[in-house]
């Protein structure tokens, strides 16, 4: 898959598409709490980790995670590490 930076306008749909993928889901919103998702697991997060690390180059981290709430907030932080 191509590497892909977040920095249009559009980057956070790039970036739910992503998730979308990767959880199986159609609707996703940035105002979604991903944890609530049905396919959400223990397993799930360590998918996420490597699915975000191989699409935008970004390492979350555990504590990352934990700290979000919702998709828009794992996109913040996303952003904030390629700053």
């Amino acid at each position: 898959m191509d590497q892909r930076k977040i920095s249009t306008p559009l980057a956070i749909q790039t970036f739910i598409s992503a998730l979308a993928e990767e959880f199986q889901e159609e609707h996703l919103t940035p105002a979604m709490e991903f944890r609530s998702l049905d396919a959400w697991s223990s397993m799930q997060a360590l998918l996420l980790i490597a699915r975000v690390n191989e699409d935008f180059e970004v390492v979350l981290s555990e504590d990352d995670l934990r700290n979000c709430k919702t998709i828009e907030d794992l996109f913040q932080c996303v952003q904030n590490y390629q700053s």
